[in-house]
Order: structure tokens, then sequence, then C-alpha cells
């Protein structure tokens, strides 16, 4: 069985047909598209749009597909368009809650969603449901017709579908592997691993769920998207390299980065996996694409934090297991604590962050204030050499960090976890709206024309660093004024 994936398209539509003409020559039968068919800055016509463009493409293919959200795609705009197409086409399958498709030789998991953000999420902090976002919190409705009703009356400013996995357990064979497809990587322990996102900071971001459930169940083979830099890289549990073309037992595979040209193909064979990557700015057609500048976490030196990560997830389990009324943490914290021994650590020894001078800036601002808790100075300076883009991104982080540590936010979570991730999307629009205000004053001071600057600030909240930072270099060139600082 050979299938083929697609994820993070984002502002790139138009290279589906490509990727799927690819995906054809290669003798895929099954297509997964897994989230992010669209971008979060998008307004809701222009998603609209973009996953129509996709779909049409899709159905042209013939390819038996299924269509998965990611944390990038809002129910507005992505739920009525592939619902439609589930309807309507036989071929064409809406994946919008945690779905098994049983085969002779395996079992396949189709997890939609993210466990950190969006409209469409995933973990064990609440019941599955529908969430209509207020501003009393997260308040459950039981049909679209009821948050049609909210939306009317201005009590909603979004929805949020919530599945909670420990429903899923006992849906997942003990005698068959089953292989996950999700857009996001479970929890791994180093930065050599694909859940292990520059952008933010280095951290692990990978879903402790994920890795609880797949270590409960068995589940060794997992096909994911989400961190961009990590596309078309793979590696078994134990986060050593796995090279394209070899059956494996154990593989985790970054597979897409769908608006840089990147996607993937996975061959199943009772229970291993090998992957084959398609990278279309390899094409002579796509030479003009090929000044973006692209990003790959090989290309990044990156820290080791083996153990403080291993640490983290055992403490997790922990908590989950002695606060929860459920055997899901408890069965994994008993066969996953004694399995597992320290791993082995780099030299993590850092020059003092005071002997390195660098000029002040709002990059550097955000460090000593947000960052410094989870980096090491030497690794932020080096980040600091890469393109603007990828410097805003760990002051997003920088922001995501100081929201963890608010105390109303530490409080929720404990008590009312769902209703924290509404307080939490609260608290980043305000500071990343702080932000764009201050970032749009240093504008103006370097001389950059009004009427350009909301364009740039806005771009800026849409995620797109890269369209941002070129827009801003392109701007500072043409007005020859000082380094903006």
């Amino acid at each position: 069985m050979k299938i083929g994936v697609i994820s993070d398209i984002h502002k790139r539509p138009y290279l589906v047909p490509y990727l799927l003409e690819e995906m054809k020559k290669s003798g895929v039968d099954t297509l997964v598209l897994n989230g992010d068919l669209m971008d979060m800055g998008m307004s809701e016509a222009e998603a609209r749009d973009s996953i129509t463009y996709v779909m049409e493409a899709v159905l042209l293919s013939g390819l038996e597909t299924y269509v998965m959200p990611g944390n990038h795609d809002s129910f507005e705009a992505l739920y009525p368009i592939i619902d439609f197409c589930d309807e309507r086409y036989d071929r064409v399958h809406g994946i919008f809650s945690p779905t098994v498709l049983h085969g002779d030789e395996q079992d396949i998991l189709l997890l939609p969603g993210s466990h950190m953000d969006g409209d469409f999420r995933f973990g064990t902090d609440a019941p599955s449901g529908w969430y209509a976002k207020t501003q009393g919190g997260a308040t459950r409705v039981e049909t679209v017709q009821d948050y049609q009703r909210l939306v009317r009356n201005n009590q909603a400013q979004g929805l949020i579908t919530y599945h909670n996995i420990e429903d899923i357990v006992d849906t997942l064979s003990d005698t068959k592997p089953t292989i996950a497809i999700c857009h996001e990587p479970m929890m791994f322990e180093t930065s050599d691993a694909i859940d292990a996102s520059a952008l933010a900071g280095y951290r692990n971001s990978g879903s402790l769920d994920l890795y609880t459930l797949f270590a409960l169940k068995n589940i060794s083979v997992a096909v994911c998207g989400h961190i961009h830099e990590w596309a078309g890289y793979a590696h078994d549990a134990n986060e050593n390299h796995v090279p394209p073309g070899t059956f494996s037992r154990s593989l985790h595979y970054d597979a897409s980065y769908a608006e840089e040209g990147r996607a993937g193909i996975v061959e199943l064979r009772r229970g291993e996996a090998r992957y084959t990557n398609i990278d279309l700015f390899e094409r002579p057609d796509f030479a003009s694409l090929r000044d973006i500048p692209r990003k790959h976490a090989l290309n990044v030196r990156r820290p080791k934090r083996a153990s403080s990560i291993r640490q983290l997830r055992l403490q997790k389990l922990q908590q989950h297991a002695t606060s929860r009324d459920t055997p899901f943490y408890e069965q994994a914290l008993h066969s996953l604590a004694p399995q597992r021994g320290p791993s082995p650590l780099r030299d993590a020894s850092h020059p003092d962050p005071r002997e390195i001078q660098v000029p002040v800036g709002i990059v550097d601002q955000a460090y000593s204030s947000h960052v410094e808790p989870f980096m090491d100075r030497r690794d932020f300076d080096a980040l600091l050499q890469q393109p603007l883009y990828q410097q805003l991104g760990v002051v997003v982080s920088g922001i995501e960090h100081e929201i963890d540590r608010n105390d109303q936010y530490q409080s929720l979570l404990s008590s009312n976890p769902l209703q924290a991730q509404v307080y939490r999307d609260q608290l980043f629009d305000e500071r990343f709206r702080e932000l764009q205000e201050e970032l749009s004053g240093q504008l103006q001071q370097a001389g950059v024309p009004q009427d350009q600057i909301p364009g740039l600030t806005n771009t800026m909240r849409s995620d797109d660093f890269r369209a941002f930072s070129k827009g801003l270099e392109s701007i500072m060139e043409q007005f020859g004024q000082q380094r903006l600082t």
C-alpha cells in the first residue's frame, strides 16, 4: 500500500497539482491531506478559495483521499467545503475525529488536529465535543446550529472541536500493528528529533499525549507534518536517522511541507514502513522558486537537552497518573518509566552570556525578558544569524513562555484545561498586538512610510515571517535607513 502525504500547504495551494502528479507517477493509491490546507493569516474568503483549489486538484487526481485539519485550519473555512466533498464524492473522506482504518496486515489511525492550538484539538483535558469560544471561556455546544445561534447573538468568537484521545484507546488493536498519521508528532527527548523546532526555541514541541498513546498501544510507525524544518526527515523511536527507501518497524517521519514543494510517499508492508521524498524545487521547471530561503533543521546547530526532556515527560506522566481517575497514564507510566535509561548529553558547557556583546534591539530584549529561561545565549546568538522570520519566531516563543507563567492561566490549567486554552489564546492576541505596536513605532523611527507599516505588521501577525522579512528588507533598502534595532 502506497500512501501520499501532503500537509502544510499554507499560502501555496498552486503547488498541490504538481505534487499529486509526482505521486501518481510513483503509483500512490491513497492520499492523506494531513492538515494546514490554509494559513492562519488568511481572510475567510482567501482560505475558502485556497481549500477549494486544493480539493479541485484532489478530485481531478482520482485518488482515494482522507482530509484532516491541522492547527492553521479554521472551522468556518475548512469544515463546510470538506463536508460537502465528503457527501458528494465517494472517494473523499473528511476526518474530523480520530478514525481507524482496519486492514488485513495493519490498521491505520488517522488523528486530526493539534494538541497546542487551532480550531481542531485533541488531548486528555476535557470531554470530546464542540466548544464555542466565548467571553466566559469555552462553552459546550451540542450542534453546529447551537454554535451559529451564539454567533448571530455576538456571543461566540470561534469554535473548538475537541477530541479526548482516551476515547480511542480501546478501539486500537492489541494484535495487529497500527500505523499513525497525524498532523503533529509525539514528544521526543532531544533536539535531534522531528519535534524540535528552531522557531519554538529548539524546544521539543510534540504531544505528550501522543507519546503516551503510542507507547501504550505499541505504535512504532507514525507520519506527521507541522514542524516545517524537518520535512523529508525520519528517525526511529531512539532518534536514529532512517534513510529513505529503508523498510523499518520503527519510523517517525515528517513527510511534508508543501508550501516549499515537499511531500512524502509512505509504503506499508506488514507493520513495516519506508518512505520516499518528493521535492518539487529539484525540478528544472521550478528553478524560479529556488531563491526562496529554505530552512532545514539539519543545517542548524542545536543543543542536546535529552535528560531534561526525559524528566519532563516522566513528570507529566506522573502528574496525570496521580491526579486522574483513568488507567491511561497509570499504565503508560508503569510500562515506560523502567524502560528508558538516561539519554547521553553532548558537551553542555556554554560561555557566560554577559561576555557576549550584541546590539540592543527588539529581538535581544526578547531574549533577556522572555527567551533566557529556555534557550542558551550562544544558541540564541547563532539564531540571530538566521533570516528575520526565525528571529521573530523566537520572540513569539518568548510571548508563549511569558503566558505560560501567568498565574491565572496556571490556576485554570489545573481546574479547567480547556478554559485555560481559550484564556491563553486571548492573552496571546493581546500581547501580540502590543508587539505589533512596538514594531510599528520602530518602523516609523526608521523612516518607513506610514501607509506601508500596517501591511508589514499584519503580515507578521499571520505568522508568515518569510514575507515579513522580505518586505522589511526591501523597504529598508529602498529608503537607505539604519538597520532596525
